[in-house]
């Protein structure tokens, strides 16, 4: 499965929440901040450098330049990374 496929459903820009599962087996969900739009969330931001990383910004203020400030093309970063500001 090529890296664009998996990460489909994630780049439509329309993440309402985010459930947690942690090693305990304790579970919570997280309501992310979401914009004026009906379908789309104006504060998602996303994106999938060349190496297969994504990154998912959610902020009203900010977007990926801004929380990760380096070259996301030459750093071996974590597959997923996910910020946000409620």
């Amino acid at each position: 499965m090529s890296t664009s496929s998996k990460y489909t459903r994630l780049k439509g820009n329309d993440i309402t929440s985010i459930h947690i599962i942690y090693n305990d087996y304790t579970e919570e969900e997280l309501y992310v901040p979401w914009g004026d739009s009906e379908y789309k969330n104006d504060y998602q931001h996303t994106y999938i450098n060349e190496h297969g990383d994504l990154f998912i910004v959610i902020n009203k203020n900010k977007n990926i330049e801004d929380e990760f400030p380096y070259d996301l093309e030459d750093t071996a970063c974590l597959e997923y990374m996910l910020f946000w500001d409620c």
